[in-house]
């Protein structure tokens, strides 16, 4: 079975808006949610690395169209 390569997503503008968040309130917690095809977000990789992923990954493994969530905390 061939592997698939690493993906990386560019997720800066959307780190820059959660640390501007962050800042307003430092008690607060920034997550960020991917959404999308199983094969897309299977093996994502993001870019600023500044996010740790803190729950398993969700798939709705159905027939053809295989649809998952990834949700990634922002590293204070």
């Amino acid at each position: 079975m061939a592997r698939r390569a690493m993906r990386t997503l560019n997720v800066k503008a959307d780190h820059t808006k959660l640390v501007a968040f962050h800042d307003e309130d430092k008690t607060s917690h920034s997550f960020l949610c991917l959404f999308g095809r199983y094969e897309h977000i299977k093996n994502i990789k993001l870019s600023p690395n500044n996010f740790t992923e803190r729950l398993k990954p969700i798939y709705a493994l159905c027939r053809r169209t295989q649809f998952g969530c990834r949700i990634f905390q922002l590293n204070a």
